[in-house]
């Protein structure tokens, strides 16, 4: 008898204590990370092209193979003063040899003026030879850019400058910060290829290298596109307010 109401003291005691432990138990903070696609502004690093200037510029994607040799296409004699400028992007697949054996246009602003110009001199190009690699593929990206329009036609900055493919998610609270409790910010320079990923990144300012370190993996998430055309890395500078308030 003494044994059954000892054991029942002992369970009771036991569950005492652990509800104990749980009510004392530190509550998680809540976390919070401040980004919105508003606050994201480009930075002017180039100049627009000015009357009489027109010009073609290109960019290969990094992840395919480059090219060894190259021209650029010239721009329709047509356009040259119209004030047209647009883009053309070429899913480019390469025969065995180096050449260019099919264009495949995925991507042209405005449909149908720059296509054939850009066709041609694709045509010119070469690429390191790769036999064992049959049906290789690359990304290429061209701009025309008309001398007499203003480029882009968005001052640098304008929230309709770029769209998004989904809302921007931000990153991750580190949980090392968390259990530390650091909060602080964190400023990105990002670097968006035509292809409307996030390429490269600096780190213009920050609180904590925990935080840092989640703000560049969150961003190299990002789907970009400048709504104009681009043919370069466009940089964007992204401030992050990592908060556990």
């Amino acid at each position: 008898m003494l044994s059954r109401v000892a054991r029942g003291l002992w369970c009771g005691s036991a569950v005492v204590v652990l509800l104990l432990l749980v009510a004392c138990a530190e509550p998680e903070a809540p976390e919070a990370v401040d980004i919105r696609p508003s606050i994201v502004s480009a930075d002017a690093e180039s100049d627009s092209p000015g009357a009489g200037t027109p010009y073609v510029e290109f960019w290969v994607s990094p992840e395919g193979p480059q090219p060894i040799k190259f021209d650029l296409p010239r721009y329709p004699k047509r356009y040259l003063y119209s004030g047209y400028s647009g883009k053309v992007s070429a899913s480019v697949t390469l025969a065995d040899d180096g050449s260019v054996r099919r264009v495949d246009w995925f991507e042209s602003e405005p449909e149908g003026i720059f296509e054939l110009d850009a066709g041609f001199a694709l045509g010119r190009w070469r690429f390191s030879a790769q036999s064992d690699v049959p049906d290789r593929e690359v990304q290429v990206f061209f701009c025309f850019r008309s001398g007499d329009a203003d480029w882009p036609a968005e001052a640098p900055g304008a929230d309709d400058s770029y769209s998004y493919d989904h809302q921007l998610p931000p990153p991750k609270y580190p949980s090392e910060a968390r259990k530390q409790k650091i909060e602080g910010q964190v400023q990105i320079r990002a670097y968006v290829s035509p292809d409307g990923r996030i390429r490269r990144q600096d780190v213009l300012d920050s609180s904590s290298p925990l935080l840092t370190s989640a703000a560049m993996e969150g961003v190299a998430r990002w789907v970009v596109h400048p709504t104009g055309p681009a043919c370069a890395e466009v940089p964007l500078t992204i401030p992050f307010n990592f908060s556990l308030q």
